[in-house]
């Protein structure tokens, strides 16, 4: 649901454009005439509430069960085939940099043993969160498990201390051999594509629907065959403020229109 905060600024928007979120009275909706005349439910709100149901729930959720678990799954299988790679090399030095408030911080891991432990876990995290995705690769074969001590002829050469292959599956979890990272991660690029595309077409059908319903109850022109730019500069920042899509800070009026003009011509 959305917070009052957001309820707010959709207002402040509103306001910012010149976006009338009364509309006609008595409303061309019949549930929202008999929400405003029976539940005495301001008809702002009634509209904003329109707004989330279409845009915040139907396209975010979406896009949270869909596109954050393939982006956690693509990104931890990068960081896998980075440590796997410095496992195989025997290169002991991994830096991790970040910016945090403005102030930049790194940290150097210089223990193999370190690199080797968040090596199998991360191997184990990333089986955990496949949750099937992944069955079609040969590491799910019974009759293939025999094979990943050869795989892993590498790992029985460490310098630090010796252990034999079979004691590194931590909860019987084989690691993922290099050629299976290779097919995972283009696995997961196409599956973000895929879902890019899905989300757009997705944003597109709802607002054509948002905008015509809009256009019927007196919040957005009709006389207009799609919509004024104040209008549509009033989607995009909608949109940008529940993070449905990215806020373009250079974006000018015009450029905001286009940028929503272009999903609605879509479906038209």
């Amino acid at each position: 649901m959305m917070t009052d905060i957001q309820e707010n600024k959709i207002r402040e928007i509103a306001d910012k454009w010149g976006i009338n979120l009364t509309g006609i009275v008595p409303p061309h909706d019949d549930n929202v005439r008999i929400l405003h005349e029976k539940r005495n439910i301001p008809l702002d709100v009634l509209y904003i509430r329109r707004f989330n149901f279409l845009i915040e729930e139907s396209i975010t959720d979406f896009l949270n069960r869909n596109g954050i678990m393939a982006s956690r799954r693509y990104d931890l299988v990068r960081l896998i085939e980075l440590l796997s790679k410095s496992l195989e090399k025997k290169q002991t030095k991994i830096t991790i940099s970040t910016k945090i408030n403005g102030q930049n911080l790194s940290i150097n891991i210089t223990d193999y043993e370190t690199i080797d432990h968040l090596w199998r876990s991360a191997n184990i995290i990333l089986d955990c969160m496949q949750d099937g995705e992944y069955k079609h690769l040969p590491k799910y074969d019974d009759e293939y498990e025999g094979e990943y001590e050869r795989l892993f002829d590498w790992y029985k050469d460490k310098e630090c201390y010796d252990v034999d292959v079979p004691k590194m599956y931590w909860g019987n979890i084989m690691p993922f051999t290099t050629s299976e990272l290779e097919e995972i991660i283009n696995y997961e690029m196409k599956s973000l594509e895929k879902i890019a595309n899905n989300s757009s077409k997705r944003i597109s059908n709802i607002l054509s629907r948002l905008i015509d319903f809009y256009k019927e109850n007196g919040i957005f022109d009709n006389t207009t065959k799609t919509f004024k730019t104040n209008e549509g500069c009033f989607l995009y920042d909608c949109l940008a403020e529940l993070k449905v899509i990215p806020n373009d800070l250079s974006y000018n009026n015009q450029e905001k229109y286009q940028y929503i003009k272009r999903y609605y011509k879509w479906v038209k």
